[in-house]
């Protein structure tokens, strides 16, 4: 099973916060969670070593419009 968790708050405290959440999922399906997180929480940084997170995904937006966004690349 994928697990896809997005996470579209802009801060880093704010993923702090989600990452409980993130765990309990891993821990009832038994499976590595991806993320989709804002450039500008720095998940990246800080949770690339964390166990029960596979892949963290950077969303992109469009900077002239906030209604569109670019699409998302991974980070390793």
């Amino acid at each position: 099973m994928k697990i896809l968790a997005i996470q579209n708050r802009m801060g880093i405290g704010d993923t702090v916060i989600f990452l409980p959440f993130i765990k309990a999922l891993f821990k009832k399906y038994n499976s590595p969670i991806s993320i989709l997180v804002k450039e500008s929480s720095k998940a990246d940084q800080y949770l690339y070593q964390t166990s029960y997170i596979d892949k963290i995904l950077i969303l992109e937006r469009d900077k002239k419009s906030m209604n569109r966004h670019d699409g998302f690349f991974w980070k390793s």
